[in-house]
This record gives structure tokens, sequence and C-alpha cells, in this order.
């Protein structure tokens, strides 16, 4: 009977220390959470275009001159696009028009870049993302309508 007091009573305290340590960390985390958000915001846009080009490097099979120029490019078109999704003044479809521009003028420095078989597979490349992309976006069908569906 003591051997079980004694364990419930370790158990609690046990529990009560690690809630206790759980909430200070939590306070910690978000008296921090602001600045956080910004610097990942800045991180965000620089580790977004080397992976871009690392990606593009591997499957275009970029020389060195090029790599550097592709993560110039990326790195430009990126922070370009982030401007433009912080303007609170712009409504969706100009956001969405003034990036589209972007990428069209991204494409346009590709081409001077890239050798005329590379453009070619990096034009296929952005054509599966995009469409991906797309796909992605699209809401999944209900289930009361794949129940329907499938009756007929």
């Amino acid at each position: 009977m003591n051997t079980l007091k004694t364990a419930l009573l370790t158990f609690g305290l046990m529990s009560t220390a690690v809630s206790f340590s759980q909430e200070k960390q939590t306070e910690k985390v978000l008296e921090n959470a602001p600045q956080i958000k910004t610097d990942q915001r800045k991180i965000g846009v620089e580790e977004k275009s080397a992976r871009q080009t690392e990606r593009l490097a591997e499957q275009l099979l970029l020389t060195p001159e090029q790599k550097i120029k592709v993560q110039e490019l990326n790195l430009a078109a990126n922070k370009k696009d982030e401007q433009v999704r912080l303007v609170s003044e712009k409504t969706p479809d100009q956001k969405k028009e003034a990036m589209q521009e972007n990428n069209n003028a991204k494409r346009e420095q590709m081409k001077i870049i890239l050798t005329p078989e590379q453009y070619e597979k990096y034009v296929a490349i952005e054509t599966r993302t995009q469409h991906r992309e797309e796909y992605s976006k699209q809401a999944p069908p209900a289930p009361a309508q794949k129940a329907v569906e499938s009756e007929k």
C-alpha cells in the first residue's frame, strides 16, 4: 500500500514538473515569435532561391557560371515576388498579375543564360510545376459527392 502511495505521489510530482517546464518554454517561444517570423521571411527568400538553383543545376546540368547567374536571377525574382505579396494596397488580382510579369521577365533572362536545350527543358519543368500547383489548389470533392458518384 505504501509503495502505491509513493508511486502515485512521485507520478504526480513529475507530471507537475513537466507541465511547468512546458509552460515556461511556450512563454519563451511566444515572446520571440515576432522576431522569428520576420527572420524566417528574410531567410525564406534566400533559402528558396538556393533550393531552386540547386534543383535546376541538377536537372539542367548547369555550368558553374550558369549556376551563379541563375542563383542571382532566382534571388532577385523571389525578392520582387515577396515585395508584391507584402504590398497591401494591391488587390489579389493585381498581385497575381505583377507576379506573372515577374515570372515572364525571369523566363526571358533564363533564355539568355541557358542553352536552347536547357531552356526547353526548363520550360517543361516550370510547366509541370505550375500544373502541380494548380492541381494542389483545387479542393477535393466532398465525401457526399463521392458516394453519389459511386452509386451511378
